[in-house]
């Protein structure tokens, strides 16, 4: 697998819904992502030929086509989650110390 599978439209975002999800019929995927519909089979085919996802039917008639990560799937997701959690670690972590700033600013304005 090339890492340029990621690098296409909401791939990543639809990898970690997955991840949440376990499973998910195809027809909730598309308003989940929120993805138009070649967006979201083109992810599926991507995925499918990187072996990160598989396609399973369920049911008895009216069947229902299901999503699911692979073993390997799961760790790219994984390590994807942890990547969203570093980056929302390092913004608020930013955002708080611009705040503090601000705070600084103000309280060394008033003090003159």
């Amino acid at each position: 697998m090339d890492i340029e599978v990621l690098e296409h439209t909401r791939t990543i975002r639809f990898l970690i819904f997955l991840h949440k999800k376990g499973s998910v019929p195809i027809s909730h995927i598309r308003w989940q992502i929120k993805g138009g519909q070649k967006t979201i089979y083109g992810i599926i085919r991507r995925l499918k030929e990187a072996s990160l996802i598989y396609e399973e039917v369920e049911g008895e008639f009216p069947w229902r086509r299901v999503i699911k990560l692979t073993g390997k799937g799961v760790q790219v997701a994984e390590k994807l989650e942890e990547i969203q959690a570093l980056l929302e670690e390092k913004q608020n972590n930013s955002l708080s110390y611009r705040s503090n700033e601000y705070t600084a600013s103000k309280e060394s304005e008033r003090a003159l």
